[in-house]
């Protein structure tokens, strides 16, 4: 029996405005952040990348990033709402790949749609800082920008040096 590949979209939101009266959390997509977001969905699914999972921040920025995606591409996963993706460190992260061996074992692919800094050193972590388009992780990770990573097993096979970087798309922000 062979093992199961399993693949993580880590995704950054799309540019948003900046931060007002009600704090980070409550900041929106500006109009350019939401034709960002519209360009990585129209991405994921031409390289067949929506997830069968999504786990989100639950920042406004990163809400408004997937429902421009699912607007644009017709995606009707049901998304899981993280409090832990918010400011999470890569540790924090991890975890929460981690769990998806307990709340969606089936999943194949995964999307996580959250924040700098941490999505971008749990990309470069989980692939060694090697694989394709390592450029993208190591020289800015501006919104809307996304890595692919793939291991086999269970999603807990995710670990440091334990992934390949297949794919990434750079933002065109910043």
């Amino acid at each position: 029996m062979s093992e199961t590949t399993r693949r993580l979209v880590l995704l950054r939101h799309a540019t948003a405005e900046p931060a007002g009266p009600d704090g980070d959390e409550a900041r929106h997509l500006s109009d350019g952040g939401v034709s960002e977001a519209r360009a990585v969905g129209r991405w994921l699914k031409n390289e067949g990348l929506l997830g069968d999972v999504v786990v989100c921040s639950p920042a406004l920025r990163t809400r408004e990033t997937w429902a421009a995606i699912q607007d644009e591409t017709g995606h009707g996963v049901i998304i899981t709402m993280e409090p832990a993706v918010y400011e999470a460190d890569t540790q924090a992260l991890l975890a929460v790949v981690h769990e998806l061996d307990a709340t969606a074992p089936e999943a194949t692919s995964a999307i996580v749609v959250g924040h700098a800094p941490g999505l971008p050193q749990l990309a470069h972590d989980l692939c060694a800082g090697e694989g394709a388009d390592i450029d993208v992780v190591t020289r800015g990770f501006v919104p809307a920008s996304a890595a692919v990573l793939e291991t086999t097993g269970a999603w807990t096979s995710f670990l440091p040096d334990g992934a390949s970087l297949t794919t990434a798309r750079p933002g065109t922000a910043g």
